[in-house]
């Protein structure tokens, strides 16, 4: 199945801002995160103790997922104005949006929750594997990374699994408009899936460690948590292109339309800028205790600090 191809009758609505409105599937923007008009330009304070691991964003509000308060938090992202803390399974580690839901993948007991992006209400919850870490959404499919050497695939429209794809260690999920990657933690590789495969077409070394990864367009960028660099990939080949120094323990990366931002997990943390181009240090942001995650709203990067409790919008 090509999923380009794939027809989407459940993302035919808008996305939050127009929802009555007919919404064609463009899926290089929903591989890039681009579902929605930039916002215009800061710091939000959790309850303490939630510890923020993961951010989504729905094309006005960031979400965030708060591993030890099994809940989600709802942020309006132009004032910062926090609209909702809703309850979901236990220690939530991951989010994605696919257009109208956000899925939240549940650590502690093997699931994914269903939640409805209008009101925050849980739709429904699936089984998944144990201990998911990470998901993406490809414009049809939720895909779920989970500490059981597999990575689990459902249809977004009413959560059908598919079967279970064997990846050792797997880590970080992206989406490059047509197929999605896999990085590998332990056997320091990244793997290529379509839906249809049941196993990887291929797989291509990725660094040492590596964790996070992102799509910029053209490439993809993997962060090597121990060896404290990034590896720009070429998506058409696999191949390494370069690998570049990106701070002590990057372990999250995004994209902004132009340069390439690292979360650098450390608890006097930072966030580490590198141009996409050629992968030069452009800087780095000092921000709260141990920064987790990343997401880009079209205009500014949002960092979640899992121990201090904070999400900075820079």
């Amino acid at each position: 199945m090509n999923i380009r191809n794939t027809t989407l009758a459940f993302f035919a609505a808008t996305v939050l801002t127009a929802r009555a409105q007919p919404l064609t599937p463009n899926f290089d923007r929903i591989a890039l995160g681009k579902w929605y008009p930039a916002n215009q330009n800061a710091i939000v304070t959790l309850p303490r103790g939630v510890s923020p691991q993961a951010l989504t964003f729905d094309g006005r509000h960031l979400w965030v997922a708060n591993r030890f308060g099994s809940t989600v938090t709802k942020v309006r992202a132009s004032d910062l104005e926090v609209l909702g803390t809703y309850m979901v399974g236990h220690a939530p580690a991951a989010l994605a949006f696919d257009g109208v839901s956000i899925w939240v993948a549940n650590n502690g007991d093997g699931t994914v929750t269903r939640l409805r992006a209008s009101d925050g209400s849980v739709e429904r919850t699936f089984p998944v594997g144990p201990g998911p870490v990470a998901m993406v959404f490809d414009g049809a499919n939720i895909w779920v990374a989970n500490s059981n050497n597999t990575v689990s695939r459902l249809r977004a429209s009413d959560g059908s699994p598919g079967n279970p794809i064997p990846i050792d260690s797997p880590s970080g999920l992206a989406f490059d408009g047509a197929y999605v990657w896999v990085t590998s933690y332990r056997a320091n590789t990244v793997s290529k899936l379509n839906a249809s495969a049941n196993q990887p077409l291929a797989v291509f070394p990725a660094g040492t460690s590596p964790k996070g990864i992102t799509f910029d367009g053209s490439y993809l960028w993997v962060t090597n948590f121990l060896a404290n660099t990034v590896t720009k990939l070429a998506v058409s080949t696999g191949s390494t292109i370069a690998t570049y120094p990106a701070g002590p323990f990057p372990i999250a990366v995004a994209f902004d339309g132009s340069n390439i931002w690292i979360a650098n997990s450390v608890i006097d943390g930072a966030v580490t800028e590198l141009r996409a181009f050629d992968g030069a240090v452009l800087g780095a942001v000092v921000v709260g205790q141990s920064p987790a995650a990343l997401a880009f709203d079209g205009a500014n990067i949002w960092v979640a600090n899992g121990h201090d409790g904070t999400i900075w919008k820079l």
